[in-house]
């Protein structure tokens, strides 16, 4: 158990790809920070991949976006989503 890269103390393996480990990074819920809203730039990124990966309207990725902790108050419906 160690700090890690930025606070980063949890390596957890998930799986294997073609021989290769995949992995993610995590911290200790108990010295977890406050959640805070993505940024402008976050928000589009992840509307950029929604669409792309599924094929999703404006009006899907900003229903699943807006219902994620964290993200309602970053956004309402007379926001728009840069989604660019």
């Amino acid at each position: 158990y160690s700090t890690g890269v930025g606070g980063y103390s949890i390596l957890v393996r998930v799986g294997e790809h073609q021989g290769v480990p995949l992995v993610t990074f995590t911290r200790d819920r108990d010295t977890a920070p406050m959640l805070a809203a993505p940024s402008a730039a976050y928000l589009a990124a992840m509307a950029a991949g929604l669409r792309e990966a599924h094929g999703w309207s404006e009006v899907q990725i900003r229903r699943y976006l807006s219902a994620l902790p964290g993200v309602a108050p970053a956004t309402r419906a007379d926001d728009q989503l840069d989604m660019t």
